[in-house]
Order: C-alpha cells, then sequence, then structure tokens
C-alpha cells in the first residue's frame, strides 16, 4: 500500500519535529545543568562498549529472565524506588520489573542480531529483564542515576556496576526525536549471564510514547544491522524533510501517553493475575475492550479459551467493578463549537425573559458582588459556592455538584477536571489534539457577570504556560461569545504560578 507507506516515511519525520520543538532551548538547559550537578561521571559510561550475556541459549536466557532472577531484579528496582523516595527524588511512574515479549525477543536474537552473530545473537540481548522510571523533571532524572549508580556499587551480588549507558537526552538530534536515558547493568545474582536495563524517561517525552512507539514499531523492521541505519529514517531524512519542513505531528484525542507498546488488553489481564491467557485472547480476537464490557464476551467463550471457573469469576469480577467504572469516568460530553472558531458572532438565546436574557458583560441586579483581593483569595464566587455561601467549610463545589465541570479529553496522569474549582497546586492537562481544548464551568441555575478571572498553571514542569487562549461565555450551553482574548500573554511563568485578569 504505497499510500500508507509515504504516510508512515512522513510520519517519521512529523513525529520527530514534535519531538524537537517539545525540547525547548530552555529546557535543554535544564537538562544539561541537571546533567552537569548530578551525574558528573555518566560520561565514563557512555564510552564503554556494548555488554553481552554469558547465557548459553536463548531458551536459557528466557527462563532465568523470566524465572529465576525476575525477584532479584525486583528487589532491586524496589531498593532504587526506596532510595529515591528518602532523598526526595518523586518518580511519576514506575513499570515495575518486567520481562521482555518473547515473541519480540525472538525476532531481534534471530531475525537481527543472528545475520551479523550466528552463534551467539542471544548474548546481544541487553533488556531481557527491564524497567521504566517516568520523571517530570530533569534534577530529579539525573539525581535518580546517581542513585542506581552508587547502588550498583554497592549492591550485593551485582557484577561490575553499572556497565554502559547512552543518554540520548544529551546529543543535538536524535534520530526519530525520542529521548530516554538507558542504563545497563548485571542482574543481581545472575554473574553476567543477565543483562538488565533501566530506562530513565521525561514526561516531556514520554507522555507521547504512544504515538513515537506505534511509529517505531514498523520502522524498527527497516534497520541495517550491517552499517547500523534505518532504511526507513534515512529515506525520510533525505527525501522527505524538505516538503515537511517545520510542521510537527498533530496528537489525536485518542492517543496519550499511557502506552509503553503493551496492548490496553494484555496489560489488564496482566494487572487481574490472568497473565497466561493474554496469547489466547489474542489468537481468539478478543482484544477490543468492548467485547469485554457489552455482553459479547461469554463464559463460554472465555471457558474454551482455558479459563477455569475461578479464574471467569476474577475476569468478570475485574471487567464489573473495574473496567465498567473507569470507562464511565472517562466519557466525555458532546463537544461544543467554540466561539472563537465559528465564522460569524453567534447570538445568545434564553427560553424565558429575565437573567438568562441579559448579554454577558451585564451586571445582574440585585445580585451578590465579589471583590478581588489577591490571587486565590476567599472572596470569589467559586469560593462563596464551595463554603455553602460562608455557611460552612471550604469544599470542591464542582465535587459537591453545586457546579459542573467539563472538558476535552485529559490525559490519564491528570487529576479529574474538577481541579480546575479547587485550590490545589497539582496536575491537570488536556490531551493534545486538532480541535481546540477546552474546559468549562457550567454554573447551572446561577447566571454571573466576569469582572475578574484567576487561573493557576499546574505542578509538572514550568514550561506550557497558557499563551494564547478565549475565555467564553454562555447562557443557554450551546452558543458562545468571547469575552476575553489573549494572545501570547506572558502572566503565567513557572509551576504553579497565579495571575488574574480584569
Amino acid at each position: 500500500n504505497l499510500k500508507k507507506l509515504h504516510e508512515f516515511l512522513e510520519e517519521i519525520i512529523l513525529i520527530e519535529n514534535l519531538f524537537r520543538v517539545l525540547f525547548t532551548d530552555e529546557q535543554r538547559q535544564q537538562q544539561q545543568q541537571a546533567r552537569k550537578e548530578h551525574a558528573p561521571n555518566i560520561a565514563k559510561y557512555e564510552s564503554k562498549p556494548k555488554p553481552i550475556s554469558s547465557s548459553k541459549s536463548f531458551a536459557d536466557l528466557m527462563f532465568a529472565g523470566s524465572s529465576v532472577y525476575l525477584t532479584s531484579f525486583k528487589k532491586f528496582i524496589d531498593e532504587v524506588e526506596k532510595q529515591c523516595a528518602e532523598k526526595k527524588i518523586t518518580i511519576v511512574k514506575s513499570s515495575g520489573a518486567q520481562t521482555k515479549n518473547i515473541q519480540r525477543a525472538f525476532y531481534k536474537t534471530f531475525y537481527v542480531y543472528a545475520i551479523q552473530h550466528a552463534e551467539s545473537a542471544h548474548q546481544q540481548m541487553t533488556d531481557v529483564l527491564r524497567c521504566s522510571l517516568v520523571f517530570a523533571d530533569f534534577n530529579e532524572l539525573y539525581r535518580c542515576f546517581s542513585v542506581i549508580e552508587s547502588l550498583a556499587l554497592s549492591y550485593p551480588d551485582i557484577q561490575g556496576g553499572i556497565l554502559r549507558c547512552k543518554d540520548r537526552y544529551n546529543p543535538d538530534a536524535v534520530p526519530f526525536g525520542y529521548r530516554d536515558l538507558l542504563i545497563n547493568l548485571n542482574c543481581p545474582g545472575s554473574g553476567d549471564t543477565i543483562v538488565c536495563e533501566i530506562q530513565l524517561h521525561h514526561m516531556l517525552f514520554y507522555q507521547h510514547k504512544k504515538v513515537s512507539h506505534r511509529m517505531y514499531k514498523r520502522a524498527r523492521l527497516f534497520e541495517d544491522v550491517v552499517t547500523d541505519d534505518n532504511l526507513a529514517y534515512k529515506h525520510a531524512d533525505i527525501h522527505m524533510r524538505q516538503e515537511i519542513g517545520d510542521r510537527t505531528y498533530e496528537i489525536d484525542d485518542k492517543e496519550d501517553d499511557e502506552d509503553d507498546g503493551e496492548p490496553q488488553y494484555a496489560k489488564l489481564l496482566k494487572a487481574w493475575g490472568l497473565e497466561k491467557f493474554v496469547d489466547k485472547f489474542e489468537e481468539d480476537g478478543w482484544t477490543d475492550l468492548l467485547g469485554w464490557t457489552n455482553g459479547d464476551l461469554t463464559d463460554d467463550d472465555l471457558k474454551d479459551m482455558g479459563l477455569k471457573k475461578g479464574h471467569v469469576k476474577t475476569f468478570r469480577r475485574n471487567v464489573n467493578d473495574k473496567l465498567k467504572v473507569e470507562q464511565a469516568d472517562t466519557q466525555q460530553p458532546p463537544p461544543y463549537t467554540p466561539a472563537s472558531t465559528q465564522t460569524q458572532q453567534p447570538k445568545t438565546t434564553a427560553s424565558a425573559p429575565g437573567l438568562e436574557s441579559l448579554p454577558l458583560d451585564k451586571p445582574i441586579p440585585d445580585g451578590y458582588s465579589f471583590e478581588h483581593t489577591k490571587d486565590f483569595d476567599e472572596c470569589g464566587i467559586l469560593y462563596f459556592l464551595g463554603t455553602r455561601r460562608r455557611n460552612a467549610p471550604w469544599q470542591n463545589p464542582a465535587k459537591m455538584g453545586v457546579v459542573k465541570t467539563t472538558s476535552s479529553g485529559m490525559y490519564k496522569d491528570s487529576q479529574s477536571v474538577t481541579a480546575i474549582c479547587g485550590r490545589d497546586v497539582c496536575r491537570c492537562v488536556t490531551i493534545p489534539r486538532k480541535q481546540p481544548n477546552w474546559v468549562m464551568i457550567d454554573f447551572q441555575n446561577v447566571y454571573i457577570c466576569v469582572t475578574q478571572y484567576s487561573l493557576r498553571h499546574y505542578n509538572s514542569w514550568s514550561t506550557e504556560c497558557l499563551r494564547n487562549w478565549y475565555l467564553e461565555g454562555s447562557n443557554d450551553l450551546k452558543s458562545f461569545q468571547i469575552i476575553k482574548e489573549h494572545k501570547q500573554d506572558k502572566a503565567l511563568y513557572g509551576k504553579g504560578s497565579t495571575h488574574t485578569w480584569p
């Protein structure tokens, strides 16, 4: 399919451009400073040769990784996380100790490594046991590297400390654009039989790992193991980069940061203790979660796949108690058309005379007045409603149901959209998409005339502050008018920063 092939080659450059734009000069400066301060010895590990395993066969390697040494690697990762916690190093996400997928390991061994290492292809595998740790700050990331470096030298039964690392945050450019820090060390207790890999990710890139990994799963089929080139990347770089220019990949609503390349159905089965049935679910075509929740997948189907009575009960309990609830929680309201994208100024309609027929910028007669004193004071309407009109201790009015909050798609690691009415600094963030993102507070049966409004930047990192947006209002939730337009507004800057606009 030449059209699909062309789109795939274009995607290589578009995704690389996306990561290049994300990695701003400010982010690069933070990375360089953090590496210099917290990982002064890292360069000596980068210059080391690729480590190899002394395992006798592919079968021995995979059996040792999945059965013999997985527990000892898990204990090491637990100790890394424990020491990070003691040093107040925040790990946003940890995959825990994992074993490499056997199908991928087989392909890599016998279809890639075997071309140059016919008799010892399996010994080139350096990530049979692996773990991913994700950070929101480069200082935290490189401090964690320092913890691993120290622990690898002092931990019982680890031979040789850190064997090698690849810091892909450091070069000016990297093929495909995705950046991470890879660390290899021998698994505790294995001598040099099993080489493990620890990956240190930054949320800046990891939030789009699903997009990158989907593309790279196809791109790696074009690896030239003799020259170490990727032929797909090489072609796209030579023949398509100039035409694409600075355009970047556009993230769709359904694309988020919570995928490490493993299908969601497989993750759920593993989390529920049903890992041994993953291949059977794929073989029989039950990989669509909708079929799990809408009744298509029957108990007889489960039994045909080898699930015993207890397994079926475990599956049903988790589907009913967790999966259906999660799906209900993530359902989004119907999209509205922002005033900023309409070709004509909409007219506000009202179902009855009175307050709802007033223009949005007119004061409300005989209403409450609220005088602003400072950012996030206790004088605004949301605080007023959250204290039951100053008659009770503060609660988030959105969680109370006094106001209703909705939004375009939110990241899975985001706080609920109700947080926009709260008073805590937290991570509340929508997923980038082609259409305008939006969040909305519906005051329901309360009519308001906005005089000032305050916003707070989230707590993940200091970049990505709002710069261009519209404040819009509506009396019927159908047609929206622009109340205030912001262009290159730099009032918000830094984690948790606040500002109030008239």
